[in-house]
Parts: C-alpha cells; structure tokens; sequence
C-alpha cells in the first residue's frame, strides 16, 4: 500500500480555487462619503464601507433624517480606535443613507457576524438585529450570525418612487475587546446578493470538507502504521481547522446545531486557536525528536493547553482579556517552530523544505490576520485558507515520508528475501521445517524438536600425491564437483544435507530407513565410476565410506543469541559416526545398522557381519555391509 498524494493534490485545487473566488466578488468600488453613498449607475454589489454618520454613546432615533448627520466616522472599525479613542465597552449608533436606488429593483443586504450585538432599522423600521444591544452589559444579548435580508418594499408597487433609504444600525459591546467589526455590509440586487452569498459559503464548505476528508485520511493512516505518529497530530489538526472554520464567517456549526449558544461558539473559536498551536508543536516533534528541545516544546504545549483551558471555562472576558498576550506567544512559538525547520533543511532531513514552505506561507497569512483582528487595517480573514495549505504542506510531507518508508520496506522485504535464499545454502530448509520454521529469522535460540531419523555419515577418501598449492585447489574443485553428483540423491531420498565435514558429511532422512540405504549405496556407485573415470595425475584414488543408522534425536539450536547454529544431538549421531569409522578401518562402502536395514528389508543387498564392538561403545552392535560390487 502506497499513500496516495493525488487525493491531496485534489483537495488542494478546490481549496485554491474557493480562495480565488473571494478575490472575484463583483463588489462595486462606490464608498460611503459623509454617511451616504449614491447608487445611481452602479451594477453588481457594494459594500457600505468609508465614513458613516456616528453618534457615540446613545442609540439615536431609528427615524434619523441625513439632515441631521453631524459626525463621520470610518465603518468598518471600532469605536476605540477613533481620534477620541473611547473605551470599547460601550454603546454606540451609525447610519448610513442610501441614494440613487431604482423604485423597481429588488434589492437585499447581507449583514455579516459581529461580536457585538446589532440591531437594523430601514426609514425608522426595524428591519433585522443580531442579539440585543444595550446601554449595560448585563442587558446586552450577543449572537453570531450573518444574514441576508431583502429590502422591503423593494420591486414590487410598494417601492415605487422610493429612490433612497437610512440605515440604522444600533451597537453595542460589553464582550469582545474590539467593538465593531472588520467586515462589510453588502448592498445590491437580490439576486445578486443571493447568488454572491451561495458562492461565498460553498467556498467556504470546500477547505471544510477537504479538511474533514484529510482528517479521515491521515487517522487512517496513522491506524495502519501506529509508529507514523505524525499522520495522527495529522489527522487531528485537519479536524480541528474543519471546526474552527465552522465556528466562524458563515458559522456552519449553526447549520447542524441550531440552538447552539453563541457563547459555545465563541470558546470553540478561541480554544481551536489554542490547540492548533499545541497541535503543530506536537507535529515538528514526532518528526525531529532531535531538533526539539524537551523545555521549550513544553513550555509551548502548557501555554497554550492553559489558554485553552482559560477559554473553555472562565468566562469570556478572561480569554478576551489575554488574547493579545497570546496572540504574541503564538508569533514567538512559530518563529521557534521556524527555527527548528531551518536547522532541519540545513541536515537535510526529509520533507523539510516543503513543510517549511508551507509553514512560511500559513505564518504570513496568520500574521496578517492577527493584524486585522487587532484593526491595524480592514480586510477579509483568510486563515482557513491558510490553514489548509499548511495542511496539505504537512500531508504532503508526511505522505513523502510514508511512500519512502514503504519503498525502504520493499527493498528491505527484497534484501530479506534474498538473505534468505542465501542462508537456505548454509540452514536447510528441512531443518527449519522440522523446527515448524518458515524463515530463519523465525528461529530463536533454545528451540528444539525431538524426531526419530535415519543419520547417514559419510567419509571421502582422497589419496592425494602432490602438496602443490595448484593441486589443493584443484582437489577442491573435484570435491565439490562430487557433491554436484551427491546431493540431487540427497534430496530425492528426501533427505537433507545436515552438515558438510571436513572429510565428508552428514545427511538427516525423516523417512524410514530404505530410502536412505538405496541412497547411501547409489553414492557409493557414483565414486566407483568417478575412480574409474577420472583422470587427474595427482590423485591416486578416491574412497567413499558411510555409517547408517536409525534412531531417535533432538534437532535444536545452541550457542548465544549473537552467533547460534543448528545441531543435531542424540547417541543414534554417535553410532552413526562409529559405524562410518568402522567402514573406513574394514574399507566396506556402507556400514548399516540392524534397525536401518530391518526396515530395508531384502530390497537392498547386503552381507551380515556380526554384532560389532564399536569405539566408545559398551554394547555390541548389529552391522550390515551394503554397497560392495
């Protein structure tokens, strides 16, 4: 299984282009001058952005005239930051007169979410309120939401002849730290509006989505391989950036939650802030342990788990009143974060460079944004935009990581495969099946199997003239030239070659006894026929001996877990090796043990010799000679 990186190309097109789409609104560039703004001529939408009339400290008559406008003030902003710089609790009215309408259109407003409560009046009518602004705190009822509200009266008998109309908009804000807000009103076509709304929440349910899916996708990941520990802070960010996006702009969260309080809302904005922070340090972490030092990666999990904390249960004024420490913190712990990938690139460490990059590019648009939340300047908010390219930097980086681990494993799979084709020539594949082994790397040392097996030791004779080093070598081509000619008797006996001795070896037959006596002679035919062939000066002739006997044994392994091999004890190994010594002192080709051929029967010829007194043995053993010409 290789990770995909298409998927993560996908989702990052779609996100790219909902972020373009933003850019490309259709928005009219007509500003409102001295609270009002004239219409006559402009197609599209516009937004009642410039200086609108202003009355601080009072909700003014929701009938106001323009006549009686006598101060300008710039909205969107907050009150705070104006040239008298009143406290931002506090309450306040702004209006705006809107001229140059046609009577026949139909036209609509779409109120974005403030933090502070806001009601709407038209001519002196209300027409929509988000919450319930107050002159006190304890009055004031807040609620985030945003809203499309058509004009009434507009494009039917009702508006005709109406060419203009006074908003109204009472404020107030004993909650957020800024009053106001940084967004627009929206005025035009109702169908306009409509469509531009549709497009604007659509744009916004994509990096939403996306981000859902590449939380499924890296959780998944993770659960196939536990030890990727970044695919997990992985997948936990995706989420946790998909419900930040929900708690805020259109609020999809209200969409499945209709009666969730604003206040929830308000926590899970600022709490998604504080763990995303925790979140990405947790991430630089699982990649370079090494780089991260252990204090300050500390330090930047506690502060922000404490923010989190703060925001989820004290109430709402205590996390406003600290944001902007925080907000600090955070720009402090991503030039850290940068830092640490810096020396990363330096090493050279994998995937470094395309988080790094990734990470630049959320850190420059999140930078803007705590610039915007604080009104340093107006705008848009495009941290989820940001949030996702961050994201799929780091998916991208995690699924490099992944495609080469799954490489190195191949190959590694590959090498391993091969080491164990190669160690089959020196531990027989037999011998890790008796041990009920399918691979060497299986084998551990102490495991042990007790079989009753024929054990065949077979002894070469080499009556070599010269002591040239040539003739050595030469001697040891022919001898393996021998076992070319052996071994495939071996195996069709179905028996195995348990070690190559000096001077000969030593077969194991798991079957009776008759297989590995026809064996034992047809080896002792091929030296007969190589004597008579062979034709190298410096050999006078070859002998071949074997002892044969049956018996049972224990297969198993010794020495320490460095350096272990496969052995074979048992007394029936002893016999076997006397009754091969007793065939070299008589010069018999294959020495057989009464239990070998009881079972052989008169299917293989063979001379009785007696009961034979073999070395180191205290009792006499039946012996039979078989392979003689």
């Amino acid at each position: 299984m290789r990770p995909p990186s298409f998927f993560l190309w996908f989702t990052a097109a779609l996100s790219l282009l909902s972020a373009c789409s933003l850019q490309k609104d259709g928005s009219g560039k007509v500003e409102v001058y001295r609270g009002a703004i004239d219409l006559k001529g402009s197609t599209g939408v516009c937004e009642l952005s410039g200086s609108w009339a202003y009355w601080p400290g009072q909700f003014v008559y929701p009938s106001v005239k323009s006549g009686n406008f006598d101060r300008y003030e710039r909205f969107p902003g907050s009150w705070s930051q104006y040239q008298d710089g009143r406290p931002r609790y506090g309450y306040a009215s702004y209006a705006v007169a809107i001229e140059g309408l046609d009577p026949h259109a139909e036209y609509a407003f779409r109120f974005p979410a403030y933090s502070s409560a806001v009601r709407y009046y038209i001519d002196g009518a209300e027409l929509y309120s988000q919450g319930y602004p107050a002159n006190n705190g304890a009055s004031e009822r807040v609620r985030w939401a945003t809203a499309l509200v058509p004009l009434p009266g507009s494009g039917d008998s009702g508006g005709a002849g109406r060419t203009g109309v006074v908003l109204v908009m009472h404020l107030s804000n004993f909650y957020d730290i800024y009053p106001g807000g940084t967004l627009p009103i929206r005025f035009g076509g109702l169908t306009e509006v409509s469509r531009q709304r549709s497009l604007h929440r659509l744009f916004l349910i994509i990096p939403f989505g996306a981000l859902l899916a590449m939380g499924v996708y890296f959780i998944a990941l993770f659960l196939y391989s536990p030890k990727e520990k970044a695919s997990l802070w992985l997948g936990l960010l995706s989420f946790l950036f998909a419900l930040r996006i929900s708690c805020y702009d259109e609020f999809f969260l209200l969409d499945f939650v209709p009666s969730l309080p604003h206040e929830v809302l308000f926590r899970l904005g600022y709490m998604t802030f504080a763990l995303g922070l925790a979140g990405f340090a947790a991430f630089v972490r699982s990649l370079y342990p090494f780089l991260v030092g252990r204090k300050v990666f500390a330090l930047v999990v506690s502060v922000s788990l404490l923010y989190g904390a703060v925001s989820a249960v004290l109430p709402v004024s205590a996390a406003t009143g600290v944001l902007s420490f925080f907000q600090v913190f955070s720009i402090i712990s991503a030039l850290w974060i940068i830092r640490t990938m810096i020396r990363a690139i330096r090493l050279r460490l994998e995937g470094s460079l395309i988080f790094m990059s990734g990470f630049l590019f959320f850190f420059g648009i999140v930078l803007r944004d705590i610039l915007l939340a604080n009104r340093v300047f107006e705008g848009v908010f495009l941290a989820h935009y940001g949030v996702f390219g961050i994201i799929f930097a780091m998916g991208l980086m995690v699924v490099s990581r992944m495609t080469g681990a799954f490489s190195r494993e191949e190959q590694l799979s590959g090498e391993l495969a091969l080491m164990n084709e190669s160690l089959k020539r020196f531990i027989p594949t037999e011998f890790l099946s008796l041990l009920n082994k399918k691979s060497v790397m299986e084998v551990s040392l102490g495991d042990t199997v007790k079989k009753e097996m024929c054990i065949l030791f077979v002894h070469f004779g080499f009556d070599c003239l010269s002591a040239a080093e040539a003739d050595r070598l030469a001697l040891l081509d022919h001898f393996n030239a021998l076992l070319l000619k052996i071994n495939p008797l071996v195996r069709d006996a179905g028996g195995f070659v348990d070690k190559y001795l000096s001077g000969g070896l030593m077969v194991l037959f798991p079957d009776r006894g008759e297989r590995a006596l026809r064996c034992a002679v047809a080896m002792a035919r091929i030296f007969d026929r190589v004597n008579c062939e062979s034709a190298m000066p410096f050999i006078r002739s070859l002998s071949f001996h074997a002892g044969l006997h049956r018996g049972e044994l224990m297969l198993g392994t010794i020495g320490e877990r460095e350096r272990m091999e496969g052995t074979v004890v048992s007394d029936a190994v002893n016999i076997a090796s006397r009754l091969s010594e007793w065939a070299v002192e008589r010069d018999a080709a294959v020495a057989v043990s009464a239990e070998v051929y009881s079972e052989a029967g008169d299917s293989v010829p063979a001379v009785f010799r007696g009961a034979v007194q073999l070395r180191g043995r205290a009792r006499p053993v039946s012996v039979y000679e078989a392979g003689a010409l």
